[in-house]
């Protein structure tokens, strides 16, 4: 199998040569740690980990970062030895640490919308039919080679919905704006949804995709950061419009959450999500538990507990064969660690990973 039918396989939770191979990322620190103990400098050139090959935006329609078009511009507006006060390309003031900027949360000094008033003054940025984002998207289909017979799966990725708004208002404000004013965020939703459908039918006439990536975080360690009535009314409407969209085309939707996950699976499936990752297992996350519930109705990518990588040979094994145990078959699931990996994981353990990783698969 090339990688685009191991893709397509798993998502039809068909039986696959091997598990599809992919990780959610490394911390900068990690790799600069891993290149003094032998990383090579080229390592995503030569495909140093074995990953299966995917083309992964998260430059159009954006990911961590709201799609706005033009950004803002990023400013620093105070800075001393230890910190640095700016305004980043969403809008927000933040302070972020120079010591440790990938291992430490910046603080959120101040977000760009309060009111109805701060919308109407920067949705400019958010017109669907941004030149700068199309171009943007035409470059990317340029780059893809091969055409609908590629033998690699290209995935689009999305910033949420409520990563959007949240960036917006900050948590506090996105939670008093839904009380106070719900049409302005209904509005927004409505803006965001627009977005997406304009760009990706666009993108589809250029690219025959085969996922869309939705960048979200709306859980912590104990569940949902909002009611599931609250999601159901301010999320669920856009995620289904959007999802009936992109299934017309062929093109499976994941879901990417940080957290305890139990409350939102469901919710998931209700509009038609087809994967989630990434089952932090320190959240509370059961894997087993999830497959058992839930069979063939969401793929399941993530789930290994990055922590045991830090740890000796023997507690990787553990945890190896742990997971793997839920998935005999092969079906409908994608081994991944379950968040980014950080810096005090020797390469030597990452690598070790893999090897058991491989030869149990």
């Amino acid at each position: 199998m090339n990688s685009r039918e191991r893709f397509t396989a798993t998502f039809s939770f068909k039986k696959v040569d091997r598990f599809y191979r992919r990780e959610l990322g490394f911390w900068p620190s990690t790799l600069k740690r891993w290149l003094q103990e032998g990383l090579p400098e080229n390592w995503r050139e030569v495909n140093f980990f074995n990953f299966d090959r995917e083309a992964f935006d998260t430059t159009i329609l954006g990911w961590c970062d709201s799609p706005f078009s033009p950004p803002f511009e990023e400013v620093i507006l105070k800075e001393d030895a230890a910190k640095r006060i700016k305004r980043d390309v969403n809008g927000i003031i933040l302070m972020e640490f120079k010591d440790s900027p990938d291992a430490s949360m910046p603080l959120w000094i101040e977000h760009p919308v309060k009111n109805r008033d701060d919308w109407e003054k920067i949705k400019w940025r958010l017109k669907p039919s941004s030149k700068d984002r199309l171009t943007r998207m035409k470059r990317f289909a340029e780059k893809i080679e091969g055409g609908e017979g590629r033998d690699y799966p290209v995935i689009q990725g999305v910033a949420g919905g409520f990563l959007h708004m949240r960036n917006l208002f900050g948590l506090k404000g996105l939670f008093a704006t839904m009380c106070k004013d719900p049409d302005l965020v209904h509005e927004i939703m409505e803006n965001w949804l627009n977005i997406n459908k304009f760009v990706l039918e666009r993108e589809l006439e250029l690219v025959d995709l085969d996922a869309v990536w939705i960048a979200e975080d709306i859980c912590y360690k104990n569940g949902l950061f909002i009611s599931p009535k609250s999601y159901r009314e301010f999320l669920s409407p856009y995620y289904k419009e959007l999802t009936v969209f992109l299934k017309s085309y062929n093109v499976k939707v994941v879901y990417d959450s940080d957290g305890n996950l139990k409350q939102l699976i469901p919710l998931l499936i209700e509009w038609g999500c087809d994967g989630v990752e990434p089952f932090e297992v320190q959240a509370g996350n059961d894997i087993g538990e999830i497959r058992k519930q839930y069979g063939e109705s969401l793929v399941i990518i993530g789930g290994i507990d990055k922590r045991v990588l830090a740890q000796d040979f023997n507690a990787i094994d553990r945890e190896v064969k742990r997971v793997l145990s839920f998935f005999t078959d092969k079906h409908g699931y994608i081994p991944m660690i379950d968040h980014t990996i950080p810096p005090n994981v020797p390469l030597k353990n990452y690598m070790y990973y893999l090897e058991v990783l491989r030869k149990t698969e």
